[in-house]
């Protein structure tokens, strides 16, 4: 495994210890599946989330739950805490778009 500059991203990549540097980001099996050749696709956002693609279709809560992870997981903490109901769940979450609404709540939060 490479190091990321990215905490967030580390631990991600810590727990797929197959994974190779791939242009800008990083393949590696899917653990979601059984996977002959890499498929998944993990890189970081440049606000510090992880970005998760599997090309095989995986749901991102299989791939995550794969890993031992949630999906508040693949974001840095502040955004998290931004999306955050009382109870410390995530909420308003979109299967598909949790990144994009993740992203707007933390800075919806900071306004």
């Amino acid at each position: 495994m490479n190091s990321a500059p990215n905490p967030v991203l580390a631990r991600v990549l810590e727990r797929l210890p197959s994974a190779q540097r791939s242009g800008s980001g990083w393949m590696a099996r899917c653990p979601a599946h059984e996977d002959r050749r890499p498929s998944l696709s993990i890189s970081g956002g440049d606000d510090g989330r992880v970005l998760l693609k599997c090309y095989a279709n995986c749901d991102v809560n299989a791939i995550t739950a794969a890993l031992g992870l949630e999906l508040r997981d693949l974001f840095p903490p502040v955004a998290v805490a931004a999306g955050m109901d009382a109870a410390g769940v995530l909420s308003k979450i979109v299967p598909g778009r949790t990144a994009q609404l993740q992203l707007h709540w933390a800075a919806d939060a900071e306004a």
